[in-house]
């Protein structure tokens, strides 16, 4: 099973599905050769890398390595889960899909989905019924928010009512429970239930999809605190990985090659509104390694935007260096004192802001160092000391050989500190474990020895070379099949796709790219298909091929085996352990044997 969904349906989607006609939909595709090609939607490039093959069904990009079936694609691109990518592409093609009666999982996913745009649908008809929603409207005109933006962002308003949306659901067909599920409703002390929001202009929070996933309540009164009130951490929402407004600016971020991220509703609607459209506003809470995980989907360009009343918090640089390390390009742009983006852009113009944003923007390193010089006297040794600490704890996370020089030779001058003092202390700075970050957003940790095996260029390409050559010949797969052995291959990756490639001939399924994704279901591996799937194309015999990759794995697997022996040989010679050596002995002679 998939999710809820039936393999059998699944394949059926997959065979149905034609990935040319898919993608085409999403960005303009120009055929050369036997392939077609565009400009690839997951990276910013100027000349075409990303590939769609037909013939196999996948599409691979040379630049950023995405890849991946028709599933993945939607996946990537529309920020769906496997199970709404088949649906999506069943509704397209006609494909009934049913799934079990289970009431976990997905099927309570929908129903919140249903509850959250139900909610936003009754907010929001409050907002524009004249007496309950004047002082709501009144307030949103004022600040220049117009009818097309309260629409396009379904503004609504919560009456001064304890239990109006509890009412309103339950004529509908949804219980309490799915309220309390989604944070719109909780339970008083006394037992009662009442709804979470109330005399509150609400915000309704949208997924990268669009889809209703919480509610943000500002008060309207000013004894009503807490000042702005969001959903709880919820199966849809979580404040630390949403990004109010992305569903909307995601493809002019995409255009522009950098995202702007502000603080505020009103920030993110203002801005919007006046032609600023690469723009984000964070959910009351400080980045997160996960925004930061979102935000790389769309762009490495970042441009922060602080309220004047903001600047010169250090601890909100914290987050910043959690972008440096992340790889991307962090800027700083600083209000005048007293004003947020919203009073900027309604005074001086969106045009300005957007000026703003782009030339007048510091780079990370100097709007950094201005603060620290500002608060620190940097002609006492002591404060020169923390200053180079915490330009130091930035400088350690950046890759780029060329700027991390030029960062020091900088410091160094602004310190009047010799540049091998700055060298001497940049070394004390823990740069911690090598880190992998997986497509999935989780941090994995590797070690120096996996991180060898990984670089082991020959093996690997090797490896590729003979599992994309069996996907392109797989009936020769019985003639060769013991090479899928995992002994054969250096990464567990590698391991999985060829331990896959036995399940499908054991089930008797078709062994192609497009399949074996579908076996998979890992958006990584399928990367990884992808890749192994367009280096093979255009090999002429390729069953001569193949066997030579398969005859170089063997041999440079002999290889390994014979090293190991030689130390353990040499490990049991220094033990002075006779019968272990003279096992050993025979095992290194038995593959010496073989070998001739």
């Amino acid at each position: 099973m998939s999710g809820l969904i039936p393999d059998d349906t699944v394949e059926e989607v997959r065979n149905r599905s034609d990935i040319v006609e898919i993608i085409s939909a999403y960005i303009p595709l120009k055929q050369k050769g036997k392939n077609f090609w565009a400009l690839c939607p997951f990276h910013h490039e100027k000349t075409a890398s990303f590939s769609v093959n037909p013939e196999k069904q996948i599409f691979y990009c040379f630049g950023c390595n995405s890849g991946g079936n028709a599933f993945n694609f939607l996946m990537q691109y529309e920020k769906m889960e496997f199970p709404e990518a088949v649906r999506a592409l069943a509704e397209k093609y006609g494909i009934d899909v049913k799934t079990s009666k289970d009431t976990s999982g997905q099927l309570i996913s929908n129903e919140l989905y249903k509850v959250n745009d139900l909610a936003a649908a009754f907010y929001h008809d409050i907002l524009l019924k004249k007496g309950v929603g004047d002082a709501a409207r009144q307030y949103l005109s004022k600040r220049g928010i117009s009818e097309n933006t309260l629409e396009e962002f379904r503004l609504g308003y919560a009456p001064d009512s304890w239990d109006s949306l509890i009412t309103y659901t339950k004529k509908n067909g949804f219980g309490v429970e799915l309220l309390l599920k989604t944070g719109l409703a909780f339970q008083s002390r006394k037992g009662g239930y009442h709804d979470m929001f109330r005399k509150r202009l609400l915000f309704p929070i949208f997924n990268v999809r669009g889809k209703v996933i919480g509610f943000g309540g500002r008060a309207l009164v000013g004894n009503d605190l807490p000042k702005y009130l969001n959903s709880p951490d919820t199966r849809l929402y979580n404040k630390g990985r949403e990004l109010y407004g992305l569903s909307h600016a995601r493809d002019y971020i995409k255009e522009s090659g950098y995202i702007i991220i502000v603080e505020g509703y009103m920030d993110f609607l203002t801005s919007f509104q006046g032609g600023v459209r690469n723009i984000v506003a964070t959910l009351g809470t400080a980045l997160t390694i996960e925004h930061i995980r979102v935000i790389k989907r769309y762009t490495s360009n970042v441009v922060i935007v602080y309220d004047g009343d903001a600047a010169g918090e250090l601890a909100s640089l914290r987050g910043l260096d959690m972008l440096v390390e992340e790889g991307l390009n962090v800027r700083i742009v600083t209000l005048p004192e007293g004003l947020d983006p919203d009073d900027y852009v309604r005074s001086r113009g969106a045009q300005e802001f957007r000026g703003k944003t782009s030339s007048g923007a510091k780079d990370l390193f100097d709007y950094k160092l201005g603060l620290l010089l500002n608060k620190y006297d940097k002609s006492r040794l002591a404060d020169k000391a923390i200053i180079s600490r915490e330009m130091l704890q930035t400088i350690s996370k950046i890759d780029n050989a060329i700027i991390k020089s030029g960062y020091i030779k900088k410091l160094a001058e602004k310190l009047n500190i010799a540049e091998s003092a700055i060298l001497e202390e940049l070394r004390k700075v823990k740069t911690g474990p090598v880190r992998v970050n997986t497509q999935s957003g989780r941090d994995t940790t590797i070690s120096s020895a996996r991180a060898s095996a990984q670089a082991n260029v020959p093996a690997l390409l090797a490896e590729k070379m003979a599992l994309g050559l069996l996907l392109e010949i797989p009936d020769v797969l019985p003639e060769v099949e013991d090479i899928l052995s995992p002994e054969y291959f250096n990464t567990p990756q590698m391991q999985r796709i060829a331990d896959a490639i036995l399940k499908l001939k054991e089930n008797n399924l078709s062994i192609t790219p497009a399949s074996l994704m579908n076996y998979l279901k890992d958006d990584k591996l399928n990367q990884i298909v992808s890749e192994i799937a367009v280096i093979v194309d255009g090999i002429e015999d390729k069953k001569k091929n193949l066997l030579n990759c398969i005859s170089w794995l063997r041999k440079n697997n002999l290889k390994v085996k014979l090293k190991n022996l030689e130390a353990k040989i040499s490990s049991a010679q220094g033990a002075k352990d006779n019968n272990l050596l003279q096992g050993l002995m025979s095992q290194y002679n038995h593959l010496i044997r073989s070998r001739n």
